[in-house]
């Protein structure tokens, strides 16, 4: 297995759908299965115990069938919650059902831009890394960010903010002295790293607040020599003008699917 994960991180990023970490994030289990066909590997899926489970796939390779995306889930417990390429949902439903989950739904479109601008010379200096005194207000925007996304917040929000600030990986805007946005950053996969969580409350939207700290998250992607990449709601036509004004194209079309909740 170690073998097949280095060889996966030395291929190309541009050969896979999403990027994938192999490091669970601190406190937290992670398993990873690979899928292989002819002694190559074609997928891989990823799971953690805070969030759905992710699927890569090759892109020059032919898409995964039903029954090899049953071996795949298997491998790492089972069904629930996927995050897997748009092409993926026929197989991932019949995948679901010969292993005994409850009918998939799309939970959102989700769609994965990398960074195709050049160099990026100014920043906002109003952006800066988050300390503990930010803890309150980012374990509040957490939960926003849960609920204006359809996505369920962390358990704990407060703990959640306070383990992300021990990461350094919180980026926030300040205008006036006052936080007014936030961007979460990942270390660098395969290459590339990946931008997400990014938040604007609804009073400190339209004033180019977001462009500002997206473009400083990204410009410091870039001088780590990593490719910068972010998902968004596929649907959500403000969020793809905006990535595309600071540099970023959109490569995949993906799919959040959750399995439908129980009669009660």
């Amino acid at each position: 297995m170690l073998e097949a994960v280095v060889g996966l991180v030395d291929i190309p990023t541009d050969y896979w759908t999403l990027p994938i970490s192999f490091s669970p994030p601190k406190g937290e289990d992670k398993q990873h299965a690979i899928l292989e066909r002819n002694g190559e590997m074609v997928a891989i899926c990823a799971t953690s115990s805070s969030g759905p489970r992710l699927v890569a796939c090759r892109k020059d390779c032919t898409t995964p069938s039903g029954v090899e995306l049953i071996a795949l889930l298997n491998a790492v417990g089972g069904t629930g919650s996927l995050v897997l390429p748009r092409e993926l949902q026929p197989a991932a439903e019949m995948a679901n059902r010969a292993l005994g989950g409850r009918p998939l739904e799309v939970k959102m479109p989700l769609r994965l831009y990398r960074y195709e601008g050049g160099p990026i010379t100014t920043t906002d200096p109003r952006v800066r890394k988050a300390i503990e005194a930010d803890q309150p207000i980012l374990a509040s925007w957490f939960e926003a960010f849960g609920r204006d996304t359809g996505l369920a917040p962390p358990d704990d929000c407060n703990t959640r903010a306070a383990k992300a600030i021990e990461r350094g990986r919180i980026r926030i805007l300040e205008h006036e002295g006052r936080p007014v946005a936030c961007a979460q950053t990942a270390r660098p996969i395969a290459n590339q790293v990946r931008i997400g969580l990014v938040y604007v409350p609804d009073e400190h939207r339209r004033h180019g607040f977001a462009a500002g700290l997206v473009t400083a998250v990204t410009a410091e992607a870039l001088e780590l020599g990593a490719s910068p990449c972010l998902f968004t709601d596929a649907e959500n036509q403000g969020t793809d003008a905006l990535y595309r004004s600071i540099g970023y194209q959109p490569i995949d079309e993906l799919l959040h699917l959750d399995p439908e909740k129980a009669p009660e």
